[in-house]
């Protein structure tokens, strides 16, 4: 699926019915052929709804994928140019990469769920 924005709009109602036809998807594939999603975390999905963390979950896998995503187009490029490079030379700019993906996002997930703290500087 391409990165390209998109919206679903009825053309009866006008509705948008993007989240509906995205999650239509979901549902048919990962009822046929090799699933996606085990059912411990289907089940950790469903336990975070209407509960306090539910924000934060949902921030959480958003920052998530994205960095998954991130992580891949980056492995995507370092192969390209796996010619021209060392392999460890490669794999060692994808791990900093993500190393540093990783700490910006945690950083920016704890910042939304923590209260401020008037002594932190930073």
């Amino acid at each position: 699926m391409s990165e390209t924005p998109f919206q679903v709009i009825d053309r009866q109602s006008g509705d948008d019915i993007t989240r509906g036809i995205l999650l239509q998807i979901i549902m048919e594939q990962e009822t046929g052929g090799e699933p996606l999603f085990s059912t411990d975390i289907l089940a950790q999905f469903i336990r975070n709804y209407g509960e306090t963390t539910q924000p934060g979950f949902t921030s959480f896998l958003e920052q998530s994928m994205s960095v998954f995503g991130n992580q891949q187009e980056a492995l995507r490029e370092q192969m390209q140019k796996a010619l021209t490079n060392t392999p460890l030379d490669n794999w060692l700019k994808v791990s900093e990469s993500n190393m540093q993906t990783w700490q910006k996002m945690q950083k920016d997930m704890f910042k939304g769920i923590t209260p401020n703290d008037k002594s932190d500087k930073s």
